[in-house]
Parts: structure tokens; sequence; C-alpha cells
């Protein structure tokens, strides 16, 4: 190594083709060219659930590696979207009485944060989205109506979530069912 500044010897580069497209790729997103306020206005202005889904799926994937959306609907918790996952959320699909850290925080209303537990049910949910091996995650229930209706599962892949994106994640989640709700009552006025 030498001390000080000096040019490279023929042939050498500061980095390699993979690395630096991998850097570029990164910075070059369209979530970050958006930004969270964009997705936000937009998550308030959509006109679908299937569309208010996807958007808090991409907005939650500003604070973590990978999220999807649960929908609750007559005792059954399935996957309607999802980002920064290498699976199909539509595959995920269980009855809310199983016992599992996802229907514990629809019924309770409380977070779940932690290790995966080592159980088939969430093993199976995860290996529906793809994201097996993660070290932590989060189920982050939202509600609609003063019930709560949708779920938002969000990890940080190999890392940990940390409190800050916690906290972020949960906005997604209010925000999700604020939507919601307001997509229910448009659709119970126009009819």
């Amino acid at each position: 190594m030498i001390p000080r500044i000096a040019a490279l010897p023929p042939g050498e580069e500061l980095t390699d083709a993979t690395t630096f497209a991998e850097i570029f790729s990164r910075t070059a997103a369209p979530e970050a060219a958006q930004g969270p306020a964009r997705l936000e206005a937009e998550m308030d202005a959509c006109t679908s659930r299937s569309e208010a889904a996807r958007l808090a799926a991409r907005l939650a994937c500003t604070y973590a590696a990978a999220a999807a959306v649960f929908h609750v609907r007559r005792g059954i918790v399935y996957g309607i979207a999802a980002d920064g996952c290498s699976g199909r959320p539509e595959t995920a699909l269980f009855p809310r009485a199983m016992p599992n850290v996802f229907s514990t925080a629809i019924q309770s209303g409380e977070v779940f944060r932690g290790a995966p537990p080592a159980r088939i049910l969430e093993g199976r949910v995860l290996r529906a989205l793809g994201r097996e091996g993660v070290r932590e995650m989060a189920a982050l229930p939202g509600s609609v109506g003063g019930r709560a209706a949708i779920l938002l599962y969000a990890d940080n892949g190999s890392e940990p979530l940390g409190d800050a994106a916690l906290a972020a994640l949960a906005a997604v989640a209010r925000r999700l069912g604020r939507a919601c709700e307001r997509l229910i009552l448009a659709r119970k006025l126009a009819a």
C-alpha cells in the first residue's frame, strides 16, 4: 500500500465491472428516484386495493430489503403484493385460526419483530415469498374499519431491522389501512 495518492499502474482499475454495475443499479433504482413522499402520495390517491397494496410494498422496501402485503378475509390470510421478494406472494395462503406469528399479530393488533420461528407454517410462508433464511422479520397489522384486515411483512435479509425502520414500517401499515378504508367508503358511496 502506498501512503500517498499515486497513479494506477497500466491496466489496473479501482473497481471491477460487476461491482460498479451493482452499486450503480442500487442508486438508480426507481424507488430511490421517487422517494417515500411520492409513494405515500400515490397511495393516498390510488383507486384500487391491489394498487394500494403494491404501493405499500414498494414504500416498505424503502425501509427494508423485502416486503409483502397480506389481506385477511373470511378467516383466510393471503398474500396480495410483494417487493424485494423472489417468490410469489399469492402462493402464501393460510387459515387465520392456525397458530403462527402472522395470525397472532393480526388477532392481537401488536407488531411481531424477531427471528422467524422454526415452525412449519412460518417456514412455508417465507418459502412462498422466497425469503427463507432471513435473520429477523416483522409482521405489522393494519386496521381497516377498526379491525386488523391487512398485514405488512418486512425483513432486511441477513441484517436486523432497525428501530427507525420498524417505526416507518408501522406507518406504512397504518397508511395502507387508511387507503383501504377510503376505497371501501368510495365504493359504498358510488353504489
